[in-house]
């Protein structure tokens, strides 16, 4: 079987089985999508990103030349601003390079949701404030969905009242299911 996911391909993809097989992904479609072939058998795959050699070292040449960029800048005081402005780039660029978002669970569904070609395979909770959740649903896309489809998601409390309702696209309602190819997790 073939398992196609909505991430592009690059060359810093790892997929592994539980039983500890590494698969050999590739890309496909037009788009350029993720893919690996999966043996026979039953296990849990873990999708995993390790920078390839070539990436990381791009990425230390780029903080390198924010760096001298910015104490180059500062030696001249007509660009002392561009020096300020480097080094607010430097520290962000460090930040979001060093610092991992930790792993979030994905919830898995209670009873098996299969409708409009695609199957529920759980989601992701983000809370981003009080009060406020982000929802990442994942599916599986066993035959090409309506492209006008819309998700109703209801937020319930505890005695099952409807405390919130959305009707969406997905993506932020950007997005249709007409993009999503047959065999894939989105």
């Amino acid at each position: 079987a073939t398992l196609r996911f909505q991430d592009f391909y690059f060359p810093g993809w790892r997929i592994v089985t539980s039983t500890g097989q590494s698969l050999r992904p590739y890309p496909s479609t037009a788009l350029g999508l993720l893919t690996v072939d999966l043996p026979p058998g039953t296990y849990v795959i873990d999708k995993l990103w390790r920078d390839p050699p070539l990436a990381r070292l791009g990425s230390i040449i780029s903080l390198v030349t924010l760096a001298a960029l910015a104490a180059v800048s500062f030696v001249d005081r007509r660009f002392r601003w561009m020096s300020f402005v480097a080094a607010m780039i430097l520290a962000g660029a460090l930040v979001t390079w060093l610092q991992k978002p930790p792993l979030e669970a994905v919830h898995m569904p209670r009873s098996t949701v299969d409708a409009f070609g695609l199957r529920f395979l759980g989601y992701r909770a983000e809370r981003v404030g009080p009060g406020s959740v982000l929802l990442y649903p994942y599916w599986y896309v066993n035959a090409p969905p309506p492209s006008d489809l819309r998700f109703r998601w209801q937020v319930l409390d505890e005695r099952d009242n409807v405390v919130q309702e959305y009707v969406r696209r997905p993506f932020f309602n950007a997005q249709d299911t007409a993009n999503w190819p047959v065999g894939t997790i989105v």
